[in-house]
């Protein structure tokens, strides 16, 4: 897509469109659920199709609003996290976190946000603060895209982060 418009190659435009039709049919299905980032990915493709809301890629060009750069910033890190990248992981959920008020349509991305840090103390074996950013996101469910896998996932972690910390104090 970017391409296409730096080099104002109309043409690419199909190709644009079928690759975004493509990728709706992608997501991976479990028995009724999801993989939220597919999920995710996924929704925002099946919306350029519908509606033409522009990719995820798109974003990164001229001056694009917090909004729009926290969805980015959420993408990134789960994708650090899945790196083991821990410290910018963190980063890019806490970026989201401080500026929450600017916020304006996807108000998801902060509930989620709260969710994947959690996770990524959890992973970083950080039990307090897998805790704390857990129970915050226990909290605010009505906030997420699908609540039940929000609770399937935060309670999930929270067995996870128990179990981890019988085992190291079972060790003590």
């Amino acid at each position: 897509m970017m391409q296409m418009e730096e080099e104002n190659r109309i043409e690419l435009q199909k190709v644009v469109d079928m690759s975004m039709r493509f990728v709706v049919t992608l997501k991976k299905r479990f028995p009724l659920k999801a993989i939220p980032e597919e999920k995710f990915i996924c929704t925002r493709a099946a919306e350029y199709v519908q509606t033409g809301r522009e990719p995820l890629i798109a974003l990164m060009r001229d001056k694009p609003k917090f909004n729009d750069i926290a969805v980015l910033l959420l993408a990134k890190g789960v994708l650090h996290r899945n790196k083991d990248d821990n410290e910018q992981a963190e980063k890019s959920f806490q970026t989201i976190l401080d500026n929450e008020e600017q916020i304006e349509n996807d108000i998801y991305v902060a509930a989620h946000a709260v969710l994947e840090i959690g996770i990524t103390y959890l992973k970083w074996h950080k039990y307090e603060q897998a805790k704390e950013w857990l129970e915050k996101a226990k909290l605010g469910y009505e906030k997420f895209v699908n609540e039940s896998i929000a609770n399937l996932r935060v309670t999930a972690a929270l067995c996870q982060l128990e179990k981890k910390l019988q085992d190291k104090n079972s060790k003590n």
